[in-house]
């Protein structure tokens, strides 16, 4: 038996999920054909060549369809076959990625101080962007030792370029290793999707007010606890996403609101950095987690009542998030859960 708005809680994920099945293939084609223009550019000019992975939200299977402003996106690592001693200023590489993509009407490329950005654009808006993340080797005593990622933009002072650790494959199968059992690791990335759509219903896409997905994913990396029981043959009984956004957020609120979050791998380094710097940005956070701590517990005390439930939901979570009628709610249903044998886990 599913858990009290399990049923709404699978419309809702089946409604921000980002699948292979829309806008996800525009941007996986999208990346090829840079990638493709990318390596063509590199050997016409005789430049080290590179190997791409994914990273981020993509590589980790926690997308979600954007809303307020958001534009989609899909992040990309660029692995250079080079030595880092022989480009100490890492936005010389940057700086190749930038020339040979930007040759191109509907787009423009601009340095960021973490990756190279590709902006498509549609009737004057923004429509999606391809993210590359540029790493190169190191090495010590001729051993290669793992990736440094290229940081700094092309104007930056000398002392914000720099090659800096990193640790993007590992950060990868860590996430998808926090659960072995692929039930309770679907439902662990599905929380960390509907905690994403909350911050994207309630925060502005500009500046550094809102917490970054990473950063949520982080805590949900430290914190989830599954909700949810295996039987005897392997198969999910009792499934509560609900129960496991509010024990989730509740761990989040005890831990000083996981503003002290860091990431897992290296650098390790302060995730909610750039908002901790405004005191009014880091209040709003608060309050705004408050918030969602008491919608969850004020919509698990609606049961057996799912309109009212929902409706509680649908106020913090947004539209997506879909209420029954009231007609439909005399009487909780009994069926299991069904999450869609699709999911990827």
């Amino acid at each position: 038996m599913g858990g009290f708005l399990q049923a709404q809680f699978d419309k809702f994920h089946g409604n921000i999920r980002l699948s292979n099945l829309n806008e996800n293939r525009k941007l996986q084609e999208k990346r090829d054909l840079l990638f493709t223009e990318l390596v063509a550019w590199l050997k016409d000019n005789d430049k080290p060549l590179c190997v791409k992975f994914d990273q981020g939200s993509y590589a980790m299977n926690t997308g979600i369809v954007p809303t307020n402003g958001r534009d989609y996106d899909i992040d990309t690592a660029l692995e250079f076959l080079l030595d880092i001693k022989d480009y100490p200023n890492p936005t010389v590489v940057k700086g190749w990625v930038v020339e040979a993509l930007s040759n191109h009407p509907n787009r423009t490329v601009i340095c960021k101080t973490p990756c190279a950005r590709v902006q498509y654009h549609k009737d004057g808006e923004e429509d999606y962007h391809v993210d590359f993340a540029i790493y190169g080797k190191y090495y010590f005593l001729g051993i290669e030792q793992g990736l440094k990622l290229a940081k700094g933009r092309l104007n930056s002072n000398a002392e914000n370029k720099k090659w800096e650790e990193a640790e993007p494959k590992e950060l990868k199968e860590l996430l998808h290793g926090r659960f072995e059992n692929e039930h309770k690791r679907r439902q662990f990335k599905r929380v960390i999707r509907y905690f994403k759509r909350w911050k994207d219903y309630n925060f502005s896409a500009d500046g550094n007010k809102a917490p970054t997905g990473i950063a949520l994913t982080a805590m949900a990396y430290n914190w989830f606890e599954p909700q949810l029981r295996i039987d005897w043959n392997g198969k999910p009984q009792d499934i509560d996403d609900l129960q496991a956004m509010k024990q989730l957020v509740g761990q989040i609120v005890t831990k000083n609101y996981g503003l002290d979050v860091r990431l897992p791998v290296k650098p390790y380094n302060d995730l909610l950095e750039k908002m901790k710097q405004s005191n009014n940005h880091v209040e709003d956070y608060k309050k705004k987690m408050d918030e969602l701590k008491q919608a969850l517990a004020d919509a698990a005390a609606a049961e057996p009542d799912d309109h009212a439930g929902a409706e509680i939901l649908q106020k913090i979570l947004g539209p997506d998030f879909l209420v029954p009628d009231k007609k439909d709610t005399s009487e909780k249903s009994s069926e299991p859960a069904i999450i869609p044998s699709t999911e990827s886990a």
